[in-house]
This record gives C-alpha cells, sequence and structure tokens, in this order.
C-alpha cells in the first residue's frame, strides 16, 4: 500500500511505496510535539507528511533516526560576536 504525500514542487500529489515511507517526530520551539510521515521520492527527495498522533500510532513504517544535534541546541548557542579590529 502507498501513501499519499504534496509534493510542493511538482506541485501534484504522489503515491510514495511504503518501503521508503518513515515515521518520525518534529519538536517546535515552544516545546510542542508533532507527528509526521516521511515519504523518499525517486529522485532523492524527502516529502513530509503530518499526521495525528493516533494516525501516527497505528503506522506499522519503521521510525526515522533523527540527527544527535536537535534544533533546540542550536537555538540555545551563543552568537559569536564579531570583533573589528
Amino acid at each position: 500500500m502507498a501513501v499519499e504525500f504534496y509534493d510542493v514542487k511538482t506541485r501534484q500529489k504522489v503515491s510514495i511505496d511504503d518501503k521508503n515511507v518513515f515515521k518520525t517526530t518534529f519538536e517546535t520551539k515552544n516545546g510542542q510535539v508533532r507527528f509526521g510521515l516521511r515519504g523518499k521520492t525517486d529522485d532523492g527527495r524527502m516529502l513530509t507528511k503530518f499526521v495525528s498522533k493516533g494516525d501516527w500510532d497505528a503506522a506499522t513504517y519503521p521510525e526515522e533516526k533523527t540527527p544527535k544535534s536537535s534544533s533546540k541546541e542550536k537555538a540555545d548557542a551563543k552568537p559569536k560576536a564579531n570583533k573589528k579590529k
């Protein structure tokens, strides 16, 4: 069974095979968790579809591996001061 995503680049709905779909979560700046599915197109681009927590829990897709550094860590980092000589 394929999952339907909207491809913003081509402005069309596309079906992506189950083997190329992963479950993932996104954390907003204020700490809210969003649930989504990510699918890889034939040309290698990743598309995202946001789903409810119930749909996310019911999905049998593997969970996408997330990078170790989160966006929150980047947001908390202090900007470097520009020193003029």
